[in-house]
């Protein structure tokens, strides 16, 4: 793989370049690869001993999601340390997969049995890094009611929570605009007296709110609502929104009591969430659903901690319940998303548009790192990639693509650089690299670099078949 002069040259730690550090060697990292400049080709390690936001680009086949399945890896190994990271453990991973090709993950390359030309092949280029067998802690899980009927046996369903959606949330599963369409007002009303205000039947029983409602409870509200003999809404509109209702509610994602954080989410183990089958109204109602409910928890979780820690008149019982508390938490974890553009896109709205942003934001105050993939980084909510610390930049060849990336970057570009010896910069070298290469620039790295990323130990599914 071709090699390039960047100047002045990277910094090393020993055998290592560290990237993202803020002080010195950390105490949790991840391999990423070895660089690929003239000279020694140092092994890469990224920090990843405090919360971070990563953004990973580049163009269809270069190797973005490949990338992100060597970092997700690290992640989530079986063993505090191995060849390719050294983590606490005490972090979860949640991933989704919109194209679902990481189901995989808990397929070792070097699986026995009869395999493949594809996973050979794979095999042997983790041979030629002289890396061993590495156990990873993974979990697939399928959204109820998306499961083929060839479906691994393995995979985990996944139910949502219908009390965690909020008016907006059903606004968007329902595609109404609670504004400007009467249908979208109607049930903004239903929603309202359900969850906040109660209502009266027509033999006159007064239904207290509940917040812990169910789409039930929505349903009968627009059946049996006395305001129905008065209403300004028309029969054809509630039984419009009624029959929208009546569809979910025989959903089998919505049945059960939904999936618990602390099911989906586990320290040290990684959970992929299969998207691809799901309707696009109902992947981002999910992501939106999930993320605003773990902001809320590792919120509620990092305060309690900081209490215990600060408030000198805490007495003993105060002690013991918010301990309890902490013990009962969603640990701190990273969400992942691949092909972010999908979910959270640039000059459109979603369902998870707010959900992420405030997420991306504020998530890092309470243990929460975020890593995301695109092909487009102009397709990508400019609220998101704000944030980002770390850009993998993979080859690009769009230059309004590559414009923005370098409008982003977060560390200072090389002073020269030379393919053969013949200076070229850095958009050049940008539409340059070959698969697998990747340009890196950090807040905390001296300069951008260029990095081959290391090879995964688990099958990787981005493949064409």
């Amino acid at each position: 793989m071709k090699r390039y002069g960047l100047y002045p040259e990277m910094r090393a730690q020993g055998d290592w370049c560290i990237c993202g550090s803020e002080s010195g060697e950390p105490k949790e990292w991840l391999f990423l690869g070895r660089l690929a400049e003239y000279g020694r080709r140092y092994n890469v390690r990224f920090d990843a001993t405090r919360e971070k936001v990563m953004a990973i680009v580049g163009k269809r086949g270069q190797g973005k999601s490949y990338t992100l399945g060597s970092v997700v890896e690290g992640l989530c190994t079986s063993d505090s340390e191995s060849a390719i990271a050294a983590t606490s453990k005490q972090r979860g991973v949640l991933l989704f997969d919109t194209l679902n090709i990481f189901q995989w993950m808990n397929v070792s390359v070097f699986s026995t049995g009869p395999q493949s030309a594809e996973m050979r092949n794979q095999a042997a280029v983790l041979q030629s890094w002289g890396l061993p067998p590495v156990a990873l802690d993974v979990d697939v899980w399928i959204p109820a009611g998306y499961r083929y009927r060839l479906s691994s046996p393995t995979f985990k369903d996944l139910y949502l929570n219908v009390p965690d959606f909020s008016l907006d949330d059903w606004s968007s599963l329902l595609d109404l605009d609670i504004v400007r369409d009467i249908k979208g007002q109607y049930f903004t009303e239903v929603f309202q007296k359900v969850v906040d205000l109660g209502w009266t039947d027509m033999e006159g029983s007064f239904h207290r709110p509940k917040r812990n409602y169910t789409i039930s409870n929505l349903v009968e509200c627009i059946q049996n609502d006395e305001d129905n003999e008065l209403s300004v809404y028309r029969a054809d509109t509630r039984r419009a929104v009624l029959q929208q209702l009546r569809a979910y509610e025989r959903h089998p994602i919505f049945s059960g009591s939904g999936t618990s954080l602390r099911q989906l989410i586990a320290p040290g183990r990684a959970s992929v969430v299969l998207l691809n089958s799901l309707p696009e109204d109902l992947r981002g109602v999910l992501v939106s659903v999930i993320v605003k409910r773990l902001l809320q928890e590792r919120a509620e979780a990092s305060e309690t901690v900081k209490d215990l820690l600060i408030n000198p008149d805490l007495d003993e019982d105060q002690i013991k319940e918010k301990e309890e508390l902490v013990a009962r938490s969603v640990p701190k974890a990273w969400v992942v998303i691949d092909e972010a553009q999908n979910i959270v896109p640039a000059g459109k709205r979603t369902s998870a548009t707010t959900s992420l942003v405030r997420f991306v934001k504020e998530g890092r105050n309470f243990g929460l790192s975020f890593v995301v993939t695109t092909q487009q980084p102009r397709a990508l909510d400019p609220n998101v990639l704000s944030q980002v610390e770390t850009f993998v930049v993979h080859k690009l060849v769009s230059q309004s693509d590559i414009d923005y990336i370098l409008d982003n970057l977060k560390s200072p570009l090389p002073t020269e650089i030379k393919d053969d010896n013949i200076s070229i910069s850095i958009r050049e070298l940008i539409r340059d690299i070959g698969v697998g290469q990747a340009v890196v620039s950090d807040t905390n790295t001296s300069r951008c670099f260029v990095m081959e990323v290391r090879p995964r130990v688990s099958a990787h599914g981005g493949f064409e078949a």
